[in-house]
């Protein structure tokens, strides 16, 4: 065992000759962290050398293709890192896990792939009880509305089994006075 000074807290700290060997000089994660962030960091103020600039105009090919197309990019560089690379290829419709884009959530409801809705999240996907009720409505539900599961299952997204609520008050007067009466208990006791 060995005792050496951390380089940023300065803080006496007991490592391995091994660990020294490898290049450790910082006490904690922490003061790592601190250490290789602004100009402390290693690539601070260089410029990436050609061979990099090269991979980045035609493309890069295998596991680090996803950090080319970060959100570091401006729009029109994604566009011309995407055109030739193997990770566009196999996304959505052309990966061999697509599913028809219908997924669950973790909190259990269903989610189908609609890039055109209005009310679609980040990732293009609208909730399936949404456009159950929206295709028998014939049109889109506004912001206030509010469907709701009758027996109480998530993915039973029949219509016979939705309500729509008004508003989002309603829905949560709807469960507080259900949840007082005990309903809920006397339902559960029957199923």
């Amino acid at each position: 065992m060995l005792f050496i000074n951390c380089i940023i807290c300065k803080k006496k700290f007991r490592t391995f000759p091994s660990q020294v060997k490898r290049g450790q000089r910082f006490c904690s994660q922490k003061c790592s962290q601190t250490f290789h962030t602004g100009k402390n960091h290693p690539m601070y103020g260089k410029k990436h050398s050609p061979e990099v600039i090269e991979k980045i105009k035609k493309g890069v090919k295998g596991k680090s293709a996803r950090y080319w197309l970060g959100k570091h990019h401006s729009e029109e560089t994604k566009k011309k890192i995407s055109k030739n690379n193997y990770w566009n290829g196999r996304y959505k419709e052309k990966s061999a896990r697509w599913k028809g884009g219908r997924r669950i959530s973790n909190d259990g409801y269903v989610f189908i792939y609609k890039p055109e809705h209005p009310r679609s999240d980040d990732h293009k996907y609208v909730k399936e009880h949404w456009l159950v009720i929206e295709k028998a409505l014939g049109r889109y539900l506004t912001k206030d509305e509010v469907p709701h599961h009758i027996n109480g299952v998530k993915t039973d997204n029949r219509l016979e089994n939705l309500y729509l609520f008004a508003s989002n008050s309603e829905h949560t007067f709807f469960h507080k006075n259900l949840c007082k009466n005990g309903l809920i208990k006397i339902l559960s006791n029957l199923v």
